[in-house]
């Protein structure tokens, strides 16, 4: 009877073990899902911050450009027909 009272609470006690190890395993496995997907998502938004980075400085190349006196005067002359104050321009009747 004591033998198979100890059996009873051994296998008792194996049974509530295997119960705590399992759940253990359940958590440890759902947060290294939660860790990978979350590496991923860094790995992502890393690669956008540099597309955006190299975004940035091509944009800022283009601000100096196009801010630049003589785009600005380029500019001027070409599209707009725009001339110095003190500039004469003369016109070639014969080219039409």
């Amino acid at each position: 009877m004591l033998k198979r009272r100890i059996r009873k609470k051994l296998t008792v006690n194996k049974v509530i073990a295997l119960i705590f190890l399992c759940a253990v395993a359940v958590i440890l496995i759902k947060q290294q899902s939660n860790i990978n997907y979350y590496n991923n998502k860094i790995s992502n938004l890393k690669s956008q911050i540099a597309a955006e980075e190299e975004l940035s400085e091509d944009l800022k190349k283009k601000s100096a450009i196009y801010s630049s006196d003589y785009y600005i005067e380029k500019v001027a002359r070409d599209e707009l027909g725009l001339v110095m104050p003190d500039e004469k321009v003369f016109i070639d009747a014969s080219a039409n």
